[in-house]
């Protein structure tokens, strides 16, 4: 489908990077480490080794909290439906000024809903805690992708993005695999809040390298000495 959609829709433009800079793997991966914007959206790429361990651990999750089989796919839609929901709102009520600030926000918040998982109190707890790192989680991505596709230059755009998504992948597969083997150990229940707990650490990195580029960026003391919110707060969120 996607095949076709694109074969259909999308119009033909002519490769800008040159033959040399397509086959160059090292000149990938120092687009997206050329800066320290790019650096910290990689970065936050990797937080998927932490922030995939309650969708890799839903099954044995409901059945440690004495939930009926039934309830697994609940706690996974719950996720995907509060991400729609958010997503709709941050793009319609978040002025783009102001979501430079959002995405360290989200980087660190996203994984911490997840050690309310030790709480109990049945699957509805489940939900709420769900629910709300799934949608942080996506706001990050989210912003993310908006952000690096602005950042590349045309030649070498889509050699960042793919790098960059080829390691959220990655690192969501490695995730996954790494939360059934601690949940072996701990429980399901223990392991996604350690994941929790490792995710917001983690977020420090990417969160520190963005707010270190924010405070050296030309454009942000222009808009704190003029006290002017920018031109674009209206702009549509582009991903």
């Amino acid at each position: 489908m996607s095949a076709i959609l694109i074969r259909s829709f999308v119009g033909f433009r002519p490769a800008s990077a040159t033959p040399t800079q397509r086959r160059s793997l090292v000149g990938r991966l120092r687009v997206v480490w050329s800066g320290r914007g790019q650096r910290a959206i990689f970065a936050s790429t990797l937080s998927g080794l932490f922030l995939m361990a309650p969708d890799g651990l839903v099954t044995p999750l409901v059945h440690e909290i004495g939930a009926n089989p039934a309830w697994v796919g609940f706690p996974l839609a719950a996720s995907a439906a509060c991400s729609f929901l958010g997503l709709g709102l941050l793009a319609r009520y978040l002025p783009e000024h102001r979501r430079t600030l959002v995405f360290p926000i989200a980087c660190l918040a996203a994984g911490a809903p997840l050690p309310l998982v030790l709480l109990g109190g049945g699957p509805y707890p489940a939900l709420i805690v769900f629910g709300l790192s799934g949608t942080l989680w996506a706001i990050q991505v989210v912003l993310s992708v908006s952000f690096l596709g602005e950042m590349l230059p045309d030649a070498q755009r889509a050699q960042g993005m793919g790098v960059a998504a080829s390691m959220n992948l990655t690192a969501q597969g490695f995730g996954a695999a790494l939360a059934g083997l601690v949940a072996q150990v701990t429980g399901a229940r223990a392991a996604i809040a350690l994941a929790g707990v490792a995710a917001v650490l983690f977020a420090l990195w990417p969160s520190t390298l963005w707010l270190r580029r924010e405070a050296d960026s030309p454009a942000s003391h222009t808009r704190r000495g003029s006290g002017e919110p920018g031109k674009n707060e209206d702009a549509p969120l582009r991903v």
